[in-house]
């Protein structure tokens, strides 16, 4: 079981939105992309939509 699939949903789409916002303003590397598609594998199974959440 990943950390990700421990996480309630609003910490899970938190750590999506910062993440995907730091990755956006150079923060992050481009790697980090891989945590993100861990994050929505997770948020498929538990049918939230992380598009709103951007």
């Amino acid at each position: 079981m990943s950390l990700y699939e421990k996480l309630p949903n609003d910490l899970l789409i938190a750590f999506y939105v910062e993440i995907n916002n730091n990755i956006n303003k150079g923060i992050l590397s481009v790697a980090m992309r891989e945590e993100l598609e861990l994050i929505k594998v997770v948020a498929l199974k538990r049918n939230i939509s992380l598009e709103e959440a951007s």
